[in-house]
């Protein structure tokens, strides 16, 4: 079916009137081609998997889960994409003081010992294969004239932190994992994660993929509201139980977009971005969360969130707002 002709709007329309969401007029019809196939039917008609359906009745509920999760979107984008830079800057600072140099061959023989694994054939065949995918991406990103070019240009090394601002998050945490268990704890310490609930490192590469997901799924326009950008990967559990007992907030079980946003926003806490900018993006997602609810109605709205929602919000918005 092309789905960019009238006509074939028009049997959408009748398919989703005998679906039960009714669905009628020019205006609806224009929405939902603004909002495309995808994003403005079939990616929104059900939480996480195709047969768990939320049970809207009409089109104007399914536009304000679209609406929702654009709001989402771009009240998220610009902490993630902070928070992205501020852990990247930290880890390339605490690298270069541990291992006195910014060259990125110097570094992973500096930083990376196999010593400290038990399977140490394993460890050192995931460190040269970190190794290599990330040479590969400087050279694909050569092309581009950014700053990778300016350093083989001149014939010389690209230093970490460049190597970095081209490097993805997934890269990155792949990186920060390979990393010796005292140089993560450094990084953990800069965080303000306790070594109770963090004694050999490994949360911090944990936190990085968590962070990745999500912000892949922001940044490229991906479905957020029901946290499927998750897929079926599990959380440990004591990233759950320090991120609880940091903020107060309930239920952490990253089941739950409010579960992501609230562990970016005690990361942003705890190194020190403006308040007003965590002031601001917490008043936000308390508004739109309580519009969505009255636009939609509970069955749906609980379909899609845990009847504790609210008071992770309220439990969020006063850990931001404590000193």
């Amino acid at each position: 079916m092309n789905t960019l002709s009238g006509a074939s709007y028009d049997q959408l329309m009748r398919h989703m009137r005998s679906s039960g969401v009714m669905i009628a007029g020019s205006q609806q019809k224009r929405q939902l081609l603004l909002s495309g196939y995808f994003h403005g039917y079939k990616g929104y008609r059900y939480c996480r998997v195709p047969k768990n359906r939320i049970p809207f009745q009409n089109f104007f509920q399914i536009q304000a889960v679209i609406d929702f999760d654009e709001e989402i979107k771009a009240s998220m984008y610009r902490p993630i994409m902070q928070l992205e830079t501020a852990l990247k800057s930290i880890v390339s600072e605490i690298i270069v003081s541990e291992t006195k140099t910014d060259s990125f061959a110097e570094i992973i023989e500096k930083s990376m010992h196999a010593t400290y694994h038990k399977n140490q054939s394993d460890f050192i065949k995931s460190k040269y294969e970190m190794r290599d995918d990330i040479y590969s991406t400087l050279t694909r990103t050569y092309r581009n004239g950014n700053i990778v070019k300016h350093y083989y240009d001149k014939d010389t090394y690209v230093p970490i932190w460049a190597i970095f601002e081209v490097t993805t998050l997934g890269q990155f945490g792949r990186f920060v994992e390979l990393l010796d268990p005292k140089i993560k704890l450094r990084i953990s310490e800069e965080l303000q994660i306790p070594v109770s609930y963090n004694s050999d490192g490994k949360m911090l590469s944990s936190i990085i993929y968590l962070l990745r997901d999500f912000r892949n799924s922001v940044a490229h326009n991906g479905v957020v509201f029901d946290c499927r950008y998750r897929g079926n990967r599990g959380v440990d559990q004591t990233l759950c139980n320090w991120l609880h007992h940091a903020t107060s907030v309930p239920g952490i079980r990253f089941d739950s977009l409010i579960d992501d946003i609230t562990l970016i926003m005690a990361l942003m806490k705890n190194l020190r971005f403006k308040k007003t900018l965590l002031y601001a993006t917490s008043r936000r997602l308390y508004m739109i969360d309580n519009e969505l609810q009255r636009e939609i109605g509970k069955e749906p709205y609980f379909k899609i969130f845990s009847t504790d929602t609210q008071k992770k919000l309220i439990a969020l918005d006063k850990y931001l707002h404590a000193k």
